[in-house]
Parts: C-alpha cells; sequence; structure tokens
C-alpha cells in the first residue's frame, strides 16, 4: 500500500476524532467581594462553580439576602457547581438577613468546601415559633456534599435536608446552632437516604446537634454517622412535654431505618432549663409507634452525659448495640 493510500483510509478516522474533542471545561467565577460573589451567583450558569479568593462579609438584610429574600447563594436550579475558599478555607460572614433567607440553597450534585460560614453571634438565636430559615438548605436534591464548611451561630436549623439522597457532610463543625445543628426529615413526608455524617464536631447546640425524622435505608446499603466529636449540646430546652421542659438527646434519631452509629465520641450534654438529664444517643418519636428500624450502634464512646447513654424507648425495633463505652 502506498503512502498515499494509507493516507487516505486515515482521513476518516482523524475527521472523526477530530469532531469528539474535549470540549474545556467552563471556568470558576472568582469572588472577592459581595458585589463579585453576587455577579457570580447571577451568571453562574456560565460557571463551573464559585471560588472565594477573599473572606467576603454582608451586614444588611438586603445585601445579605437575594432577590425576595431568596437564598444570598441560590443554586437550586444548577447541576454539578462547586461554592468553594481559595487555600484552605475562606469566611463568609453575615451580620444581617439571617432571619429573612438561607445563606446557600443547594442544586443537584452541589459541592461546597472549605469555608468558613458565620451567622454571626450578635444576633440572637431563633425559636422553633419563628420561622426562621436554615443557613444551608438542600431541599429534594441528589449527591450533596459540604467538606470541610465550618458553621457558626446559625439561627435555626442551620443545615436542613429534606428528601434527598447521598448527602454528605464531612470535615466539617457545626458549633452554637440556634435551634438545631443538623436536621433530617421527614419520614412521614419526605425522608431521605443515603445519609454520611462522618469526621466532624458538633457542640453548643441550644437543643440537638443531630436530628434525624427521616432516613430510610436497607440494613445492607445503611446511612452512616461516624468518627464525629459531639459534645455539650441540647443546652436550652425549646418544646415541652406535658407541661415541662423536654430533655432529649445530643443525638435524636426520631424516626428512621437502616443507620449506623459508629465510633463516635459524645460527651457532656446537659441542659439548663430541661426536666429531666440529656442523653447521648436518644431513640424514637415518644407519640409514635415503631419509629426507628434496623439500628446498628457501635464503637461509640459516650460518657459525661446527665442522663442515660442510649436510652431504648418501646417504639425502636431491631436495634443492634456493639463494641462500645457508655
Amino acid at each position: 500500500m502506498t503512502h498515499a493510500l494509507r493516507a487516505a483510509c486515515l482521513l476518516p478516522i482523524c475527521f472523526v476524532l477530530a469532531l469528539y474533542q474535549p470540549v474545556a471545561a467552563a471556568a470558576e467565577c472568582s469572588a472577592s467581594s459581595l458585589t463579585t460573589l453576587r455577579n457570580c451567583v447571577a451568571n453562574i450558569a456560565n460557571y463551573s462553580g464559585i471560588v472565594l479568593t477573599q473572606d467576603v462579609t454582608c451586614t444588611t438584610d438586603v445585601d445579605c439576602c437575594g432577590s425576595g429574600n431568596s437564598p444570598l447563594i441560590d443554586l437550586v436550579s444548577t447541576t454539578g457547581k462547586t461554592v468553594r475558599g481559595d487555600g484552605t478555607y475562606r469566611v463568609l460572614k453575615r451580620s444581617a438577613g439571617q432571619r429573612n433567607c438561607s445563606l446557600i440553597r443547594a442544586g443537584t450534585s452541589t459541592t461546597i468546601r472549605d469555608l468558613v460560614i458565620d451567622e454571626d453571634v450578635n444576633d440572637p438565636p431563633c425559636s422553633p415559633g419563628d420561622g426562621c430559615p436554615s443557613t444551608v438548605m438542600v431541599n429534594g436534591r441528589h449527591n450533596v456534599t459540604l467538606d470541610n464548611v465550618r458553621i457558626f451561630n446559625g439561627k435555626a436549623y442551620v443545615v436542613y435536608v429534606w428528601g434527598s439522597d447521598r448527602f454528605t457532610f464531612r470535615n466539617g463543625e457545626i458549633t452554637s446552632a440556634g435551634i438545631i445543628g443538623l436536621y433530617v426529615g421527614h419520614n412521614s413526608y419526605a425522608p431521605s437516604d443515603h445519609l454520611t455524617i462522618e469526621n466532624s464536631t458538633f457542640r453548643w447546640a441550644r437543643t440537638n446537634a443531630i436530628a434525624i425524622e427521616g432516613v430510610r435505608n436497607s440494613a445492607w446499603d445503611a446511612s452512616w454517622i461516624s468518627g464525629n466529636q459531639i459534645y455539650q449540646n441540647h443546652l436550652h430546652g425549646l418544646w415541652t412535654c406535658e407541661g415541662k421542659v423536654c430533655p432529649g438527646g445530643q443525638i435524636y434519631l426520631a424516626r428512621g431505618e437502616g443507620l449506623v452509629l459508629y465510633n463516635n465520641n459524645i460527651w457532656g450534654g446537659r441542659c439548663d432549663n430541661c426536666a429531666g438529664g440529656i442523653s447521648g444517643i436518644e431513640f424514637g418519636d415518644p407519640y409514635g409507634g415503631v419509629t426507628v428500624n434496623n439500628v446498628t450502634v457501635s464503637t461509640n464512646r459516650i460518657h459525661d452525659n446527665t442522663g442515660a447513654g442510649v436510652p431504648r424507648r418501646p417504639n425502636l425495633s431491631r436495634a443492634r448495640r456493639g463494641s462500645g463505652a457508655l
């Protein structure tokens, strides 16, 4: 075969390969101020995500929310976007707007990482009847990850997960939650599945560090809460039971099935106004039937709480306790 013929035979292949050259990934939008952050959010469809290159602060209700009190960073209609800080982390601080809007609403396959979120200790926390929004909202979304995200002084349910699958919170921190640190609900309406909460710190929440009212998994494909430091939560009761302020647990698993709690250190639960002690892990809805099923508690260290380590209610079914210290 001549050189000319060989070249002619290869031409169609070369033409096909040219058609399928990969398209360059969209660039990140750099935000170094509140103005550039808002511009990045408005044009997020043109970018792979947002990178904070400087700490960003907002100080008024208008500046700290989107239009019509939508979240400041609203990704709900997007897929595959990332919001991150450059370097180790960047600080995103709100001194207003916390009672009007969420800071971030996740989309599908959203990743939030390397951020410190400060909701301002000088603004008082909300109460359950105030209707305050969460700091981070994950509603009906798939594959959302918060990695190396530290959230301080959230006013209500700080991270709120509803009807979502494959949510991950890892290597993070929730400190001084106004009501609940991380909430997952609700089995009666929109349960979540394949939840992972790992290698994180939860401290100084007014009630539960983690409250789960809606996870559904099989026993062999469970949600996991593992490797966390959970301490000095449920400092102040906010609900009443039979005319008294309810005690509770640092972790509250009210409704769910298919969950493993492994290798967590849970200690120092206490309450300044509750009619009873604070437990390490509280199981079961006191007002329901069998609400918790197929749960494994193994290799946890639960100590120095003012209540029982793991109190059991009659509506806990098929729970296994492995090794660990109580």
